[in-house]
């Protein structure tokens, strides 16, 4: 199990997730940080316009980021 950490970069500032995630792999890591991004689509609306789900390690490097699409291309 490796701890993933699940940030939201909203271009002008970051929101860092201090807790993560212990999980199996990166591929469930993915699945998570994309549930997340529909999420906060389909919460926060266009506000959310730009932001990414950036998927980290405990030391930091950067595995993969998933987009917030608007809640319209969410949901069709």
């Amino acid at each position: 199990m490796t701890r993933y950490f699940f940030d939201v970069n909203a271009k002008s500032s970051l929101q860092y997730d201090y807790s993560g995630r212990s999980l199996a792999g990166i591929d469930e890591a993915h699945r998570l940080a994309e549930l997340i991004a529909i999420d906060l689509a389909c919460t926060q609306g266009e506000r959310t316009r730009g932001y990414e789900v950036e998927v980290r390690d405990s030391a930091g490097k950067l595995f993969l980021s998933v987009p917030v699409h608007s809640a319209e291309l969410t949901t069709a």
